[in-house]
């Protein structure tokens, strides 16, 4: 059922006619406007900054971020953090699997027959997936560096962002985690990661989780990612 304007407007939604109505306000009324008791006032704020790229006002989106509970609003923040492109990585680097519990907490056999790469759960990922190549340099850092929640988060974005940008430069740190690692959880994220990858080397590990057999789910992982590099090198998904 679609749901009406005062449905809307609960969760957040601002009208352009809304928005514009506030274009000329001060940068400090517009940062009162973030903290409004009213969410379709918070969706205007974030609009606001994110076009004028106020630099002072990122930490302020970051900590709204955090406790946003409206739907629109949430998503007219993400939308104003990631305007701000890699100037924002510091802030959300450490939020990475830490808002929500949207999170994978077990390994599952989904996503199976999507054709695209699954869009990352965690909402902080799916900011940085914005911000793109850029990103991979932070996100290669987190894997190797950060604790397990914000490893596993950065996989995710790290396998998107190859897949939809063809970045192969992650390949050799998601090889050595793999090699690595004996968590089920890490091992599937990785697995679900190559599908992104086109080498011989990833093709070799994904036939090896074949082989060795033991764990249904991420063997199927591995028949979805090893079809998906073939029907990248032909073409196929594009």
């Amino acid at each position: 059922m679609k749901s009406t304007a005062a449905q809307r407007e609960a969760r957040g939604y601002a009208t352009e006619r809304a928005v514009n109505g506030c274009r000329h306000a001060s940068t400090e009324d517009i940062h009162a406007l973030l903290r409004h008791s009213d969410a379709v006032q918070r969706t205007i704020a974030a609009v606001l900054i994110g076009e004028r790229k106020d630099d002072d006002a990122l930490p302020m989106l970051c900590a709204a971020l955090q406790t946003e509970t409206k739907l629109y609003t949430k998503l007219a923040l993400c939308r104003a953090i990631g305007q701000f492109g890699a100037a924002a990585l510091p802030l959300l680097l450490p939020l990475l699997g830490r808002i929500g519990g949207n999170q994978h907490t077990a390994v599952r056999a989904i996503d199976l027959k999507k054709r695209s790469f699954p869009l990352p759960r965690d909402i902080v990922s799916r900011i940085i997936i914005r911000i793109g190549p850029a990103a991979l340099p932070s996100l290669e850092f987190i894997v190797e560096h950060g604790s397990r929640e914000q490893m596993l988060e950065a996989i995710d974005a790290i396998g998107h962002i190859a897949f939809t940008r063809s970045n192969y430069r992650s390949e050799a740190v998601l090889m050595r985690l793999y090699a690595s690692s004996a968590d089920d959880m890490t091992r599937w994220k990785v697995i679900r990661a190559f599908q992104s990858f086109v080498s011989a080397d990833v093709e070799s590990v994904l036939r090896a989780v074949l082989a060795a057999g033991g764990n249904e789910i991420l063997e199927a992982e591995a028949r979805r990612s090893l079809d998906r590099l073939k029907r990248r090198r032909t073409g196929e998904l594009f």
